[in-house]
């Protein structure tokens, strides 16, 4: 089951060199995402007045057909990823974020006990490197990556290196917007096409990754994102969105981990963006 999946959640999430590339290109290709939508609603109408001019009897069911079965079930997944990046705070304010300090408040709840305390994320974007330290008193973690390296140690566990399944699972969280980023890195060919769906009650745009069993619920309303699941494993619930920098940030999330029933619920406290980081902290530490 996940062995196959998670390390395919990450083919596309080599996310912090790829958006350092594309940082002076994106905006040329950007624009034509914009209009590529605008070019292909004629492309549709062209054809249906050419085809039934002379034919009126043979070609107009087909082609109602057609219409009716195009319009209403298809989601133009470019417009859908434009008016996100958008939402979020536009492509300028999210490449200019090259480092994220977050704090947290945390609760857990689990079949072996509830718990709170803090979580401390340390994100460098542009090298690809984090750190996430947790907590909560009886228990403590670390771990942190660089590149597709990864590491952890906690209070039950020694130091071990992270594996290829969990290390995409890790980094979801470090980007201002995964979407975002698997469109600097890969354009819109990353995205399967849209679907209308539900998360948590709110009417979602469903957006799915090629090869991968990661699904992003978009917010009809707002355009940002609700939530993200892989089956079976995990699933995060993300909320009250406040703007930071230029940038749309969740002050509230909260991690459900299905294989060992645990909830993790997270107040955002503090947020800081491009402040200097000790390169050190992400270096797997000594036995």
């Amino acid at each position: 089951g996940c062995n196959t999946e998670a390390p395919n959640t990450e083919a596309p999430k080599t996310e912090a060199p790829n958006t350092e590339a594309p940082n002076t290109e994106a905006p040329n290709t950007e624009a034509p995402n914009t209009e590529a939508p605008n070019t292909e609603a004629p492309n549709t109408e062209t054809p249906n007045t050419e085809t039934p001019n002379t034919e009126t009897p043979n070609t107009e069911t087909p082609n109602t057909e057609a219409l009716n079965a195009e319009a209403p079930g298809t989601l133009n997944i470019q417009d859908i990823i434009t008016e996100h990046i958008e939402a979020v705070g536009g492509a300028k304010a999210i490449r200019t974020i090259q480092t994220v300090r977050k704090f947290h408040a945390v609760n857990t709840t689990a079949p072996t006990g509830n718990a709170t305390g803090t979580t401390m994320d340390t994100f460098d974007l542009i090298a690809d490197r984090g750190r996430v330290d947790t907590d909560l008193g009886v228990f403590q973690e670390s771990k942190g990556w660089t590149g597709q390296q990864g590491w952890k140690k906690n209070s039950f566990e020694p130091l071990r290196d992270l594996t290829a399944e969990e290390l995409p699972i890790e980094k979801i969280g470090a980007n201002v917007s995964i979407i975002f980023a698997l469109k600097e890195a890969y354009g819109s060919a990353a995205f399967l096409p849209a679907t209308k769906s539900k998360f948590n009650d709110h009417d979602c745009v469903k957006v799915e990754i090629v090869d991968s069993p990661l699904a992003l619920y978009l917010n009809e309303k707002t355009k940002l994102i609700e939530g993200m699941v892989i089956p079976n494993l995990i699933r995060f619930t993300f909320s009250n969105y406040k703007l930071v920098t230029g940038v749309q940030v969740p002050f509230r999330n909260k991690v459900e981990i299905f294989p060992t029933s645990t909830t993790v619920t997270a107040e955002l406290k503090r947020v800081e963006f491009n402040g200097e980081l000790d390169a050190d902290i992400f270096t797997k530490p000594a036995n």
